[in-house]
């Protein structure tokens, strides 16, 4: 069930991502409120899947575990660092969309 809802969760993040880039190329503007919020959501998903994949029968540690007491663990660091890393990136890549914006409205 372990590997069932990983690879679950990296298939929904690759067509969150081929939906993204699908419609930045449609709409020609490659710093859009889609990609933010593609990755962003992407971020989410892996963050919630790193609490919620532990809770699961069958689960395998990965080996780096965020708050384990045995063989009890709250978070698999290696989907939380992941989802983490893209909530970050989401963000700067906003900024960035954002002083494009502001740029495009001073010229």
């Amino acid at each position: 069930m372990d590997i069932v809802a990983r690879v679950m969760l990296i298939c929904a993040a690759m067509i969150i991502l081929f939906v993204s880039l699908i419609k930045i190329a449609i709409d020609k503007n490659p710093f859009s409120r889609t990609l933010t919020l593609g990755i962003r959501i992407i971020g989410i998903l892996f963050s919630a899947g790193a609490i919620v994949i532990p809770r699961l029968s069958g689960f395998q540690s990965s080996g780096f575990d965020i708050f384990s007491w045995g063989r009890f663990v709250f978070i698999d660091g290696a989907f939380f660092l992941p989802g983490l890393l893209m909530i970050i990136l989401g963000r700067i890549i906003m900024a960035g969309f954002e002083m494009q914006k502001e740029m495009d409205e001073i010229l």
